[in-house]
């Protein structure tokens, strides 16, 4: 990682566990439940994938290619969506299945297609430059 995009990187995670600690200290923040769940998937979110966001909408480079900026960016928005399905719905049930089994049969095929795209990605651009 470059210098700059380190300090990006640094600057979303001081902000996102300043802003948990905050509302803790605060007692805005519950201690357990639906809510807290989801405000940990934000932090989650906001500290794995706030600065290759950040990268991705302003269109640079840096150290990895915007298109897998933002194929890393949509696999961290399903397995958040998922994350928060289960923390939510966990015990519930759609039909004959439990939420945590849709939520785990998603992650797992989103994960799956996210590795495929990324190594034909990483095919074509290898095969892009031994043509050079």
């Amino acid at each position: 990682m470059s210098p700059r995009e380190t300090t990006v990187h640094g600057a979303i995670v001081f902000v996102a566990v300043s802003a948990v600690v905050v509302a803790d200290y605060t007692g805005i923040l519950p201690e357990s439940g639906p809510v807290a769940g989801m405000v940990s998937m934000l932090v989650f979110g906001a500290i794995f994938g706030g600065a290759h966001l950040y990268y991705a909408v302003r269109g640079e480079d840096g150290t990895v290619p915007v298109t897998a900026r933002w194929r890393y960016v949509g696999l961290l928005a399903v397995l958040l969506a998922v994350g928060t399905l289960v923390t939510v719905g966990g015990d519930r049930s759609l039909g004959p299945v439990s939420a945590r089994t849709v939520g785990t049969v998603v992650g797992v095929l989103a994960l799956a297609m996210y590795v495929l795209t990324e190594s034909v990605a990483g095919y074509r651009a290898s095969r892009d430059q031994s043509r050079r």
